[in-house]
């Protein structure tokens, strides 16, 4: 179990230029990212682990900055009037999840020179913002979700072969975005492509060996 609290001075936070929209790095004065995570591991029978993992984020900016959020002031229109908002104290800062997890069970059976190993294994993640004062700067806030796994190996000292299935329920979940929602809209009748999403891979199911030598 441990509890943190860690302090900046000038923290690093994505941003844009005014004109042109090209993604930059700024200053974002004093920030903090306070919390806890703690895990454990069980075993009630023999063969049997049971494991999990638990976290708690609260990371936001503690003073204002002014002018260092780029958005377009009519969203949709274009051309349009860049303009720059101020970042305010409390600002829930992007990219962390303020609650996130897993919990799993292994089954170890011995077979002949090796073992045999079955795994399930779910994991949290909380929601997510995507830039400092999303709800007023056309941000998103991403919705949590939960990925299972699940596995099937057999392994000796020479070799191991394991049967594996990713993302089991095939979960759609958005985890990342680009730019945005100002951003969106036509230009001389063009579609802009500044804003866009990247997903979680579908559910995958694979074939693993490896030879030890």
């Amino acid at each position: 179990f441990n509890i943190y609290q860690i302090k900046w001075n000038g923290i690093q936070v994505d941003s844009a230029t005014l004109y042109g929209i090209v993604g930059i790095t700024v200053n974002g004065g004093k920030a903090k990212s306070e919390g806890f995570e703690t895990s454990f591991q069980v075993r009630p029978v023999d063969g049997l682990s049971i494991q999990g993992t638990y976290s708690y984020t609260n990371a936001k900016l503690t003073e204002d900055v002014p002018g260092i959020i780029t958005v377009n002031d009519l969203p949709g229109i274009y051309p349009s009037n860049p303009i720059q908002l101020d970042a305010l104290s409390g600002d829930r800062l992007p990219g962390s999840a303020k609650n996130s997890g897993s919990l799993g069970a292994t089954y170890t059976l011995p077979f002949k020179d090796g073992n045999f190993a079955a795994d399930w294994t779910a994991t949290y993640r909380g929601n997510v913002i995507t830039r400092l004062g999303w709800d007023r700067a056309f941000g998103d806030k991403l919705p949590g979700y939960v990925l299972h796994r699940a596995s099937l190996a057999y392994e000796t000292d020479k070799y191991s072969l394991t049967l594996f299935a990713n993302n089991i329920f095939d979960k759609y979940a958005v985890n990342s975005v680009a730019n945005d929602r100002s951003r969106v809209g036509l230009n001389d009748g063009v579609v802009l492509r500044y804003y866009k999403r990247t997903v979680i891979s579908p559910r995958t199911f694979g074939i693993e060996a490896r030879f030890k030598y």
